[in-house]
């Protein structure tokens, strides 16, 4: 009884993302990947064969470790058939709030593996939007990397929507900045300390610069590393907890709203907590193919928008009490969710699912 309750309440999460009725090789598919994301949350696993212990089939399990192997190779699991149409209807809604807040940055996924994420802020957390795999240890991508990722949120991104993007100091290149610019959207990257700026005829380093007893200093419309890139503004500011003065880049003419949107790019790195130690363990799925970590992200990264949602279908139901301590926001939506599925699965309480809940504006 409990396995039908959450299973049923992931198909319907899973055939909501579809616009037409599935059959055939498709239905199989779509079939396949609810047994995925079943499988992820009952044993909190992605290697395959940890996903395989959850998958509620009478199957041996060498035959379902195939299926799922098979679903990852298949050139028809891909970004666009399963996690698109899902991510623009959510951005549609969002986009109503009046502005679209996005963060950039990367994580360690599967083995060897290096993922790039951009993700919208939501609510205290930040939900995937759209990624990028490839073979490597934690370190940088190449700036054209950073610059193909963010076109390709811009085909997704709703018409007239004011959008924010942040990143720390692997984004401060000039040709990120340069499609920031040309798409009107605005920007906040954390910079080094050791990047030439030119002001006037006067090049110099924020290294060299003093802040005293001041909060902050403000280097307006100034060119940016030795290609002078701008007019960009810059802010280096007192930051508590950290050792050296922080610095920002942004097109953002007041420099203490850079600073205050800047405050939210650390919420990327609460989705990347979520999704490896937190939550499914993303970073322990044992594969080595970039193609086919970029794929197993789907699943991943559907299961954390399904969880997010249980958190508000929990508040909706006044059951928010219930899952944490009284008087007390001590848990994330992520952990609410977790333990509203628990909680629905222990008690026999039928689960429901809308994804007009990312609607409720007084959450």
């Amino acid at each position: 009884m409990q396995i039908k309750n959450l299973y049923k309440t992931i198909k319907k999460f899973v055939f909501s993302i579809y616009s037409n009725n599935l059959q055939g090789h498709a239905l199989s598919r779509a079939k396949t990947l609810i047994n995925l994301m079943y499988g992820i949350i009952k044993s909190k696993k992605s290697s395959l064969s940890g996903i395989a212990e959850g998958v509620p089939s009478r199957k041996k399990f060498a035959s379902k470790i195939k299926q799922l192997k098979r679903w990852l190779l298949s050139e028809y699991n891909n970004y666009d058939a399963h996690f698109l149409p899902l991510i623009e209807v959510l951005l549609k809604s969002l986009a109503k709030r009046g502005e679209l807040i996005f963060a950039i940055d990367g994580s360690i996924m599967g083995n060897g593996c290096i993922g790039l994420m951009i993700s919208v802020v939501f609510e205290g957390r930040s939900l995937p939007v759209c990624w990028v795999v490839r073979k490597g240890k934690k370190g940088h991508f190449p700036e054209q990397m950073h610059v193909d990722l963010l076109k390709e949120l811009k085909n997704i991104v709703p018409t007239d929507t004011n959008v924010v993007i942040l990143g720390d100091g692997e984004f401060d290149g000039c040709e990120v900045q340069k499609i920031c610019t040309t798409s009107n959207w605005q920007y906040v990257f954390r910079a080094g300390k050791h990047v030439i700026i030119t002001q006037g005829d006067e090049e110099f380093q924020l290294k060299d610069m003093s802040l005293g007893q001041l909060p902050y200093l403000l280097f307006d419309q100034v060119g940016y590393t030795a290609q002078k890139y701008g007019k960009v503004n810059i802010g280096y500011f007192h930051q508590k907890g950290y050792k050296d003065p922080l610095c920002l880049v942004t097109n953002f003419e007041l420099i203490e709203e850079a600073h205050r949107y800047y405050k939210k790019r650390f919420l990327i790195e609460t989705f990347f907590s979520d999704i490896k130690s937190r939550g499914f363990n993303a970073q322990k799925s044992k594969l080595e193919d970039p193609e086919r970590v970029n794929t197993l992200l789907i699943p991943l990264c559907l299961n954390y928008i399904f969880t997010i949602q249980q958190a508000i279908q929990a508040f909706l139901q006044g059951m928010f009490a219930e899952l944490t301590f009284e008087n007390k926001k001590e848990a994330s939506l992520f952990t609410i969710g977790r333990r509203m599925i628990t909680h629905c699965e222990v008690n026999s309480i039928n689960m429901r699912f809308s994804l007009s809940t990312f609607l409720y504006s007084n959450f």
